[in-house]
């Protein structure tokens, strides 16, 4: 098994990293609402925190212009649209560090603890 060295949670080569990016707005979101991430009734987070997260994120290849007016325009944006987002939900759902409970996303106990260190949530969610 492949262990990828420490990285100190200051490092400024995590700030490149876009699959990070990604990690941090969800630790922003959790740290926001203590009761959890609100989802949609398929279990997709909302089209305003989708949109939120298209400009903040700021995913290579998936801007807002290239989502919004690309093959097909559209106005609202959910959670498909931004691949990033909606495959990194997948994965920690798979993982089973969140969870759905009452319509809200929840961290579960092993997913508090990975989402303690900026880069304790980065090492798990690749396969090794």
């Amino acid at each position: 098994m492949i262990r990828f060295r420490e990285i100190p949670d200051d490092d400024p080569i995590l700030d490149g990293s876009p699959v990070l990016r990604v990690l941090d707005f969800l630790k922003a979101q959790f740290d926001r609402d203590p009761k959890g991430i609100p989802l949609t009734k398929s279990g997709a987070f909302r089209r305003a925190m989708v949109a939120e997260a298209i400009t903040t994120i700021r995913f290579p290849d998936y801007t807002e212009r290239e989502i919004y007016h690309s093959f097909n325009i559209i106005r609202v944006a959910d959670e498909h649209h931004f691949e990033p987002l909606w495959i990194l939900h997948s994965v920690l759902r798979e993982m089973r560090l969140v969870r759905p409970y009452l319509g809200h996303l929840r961290l579960t106990k092993a997913g508090k603890d990975l989402f303690s260190g900026r880069f304790r949530s980065f090492d798990p969610t690749f396969p090794k």
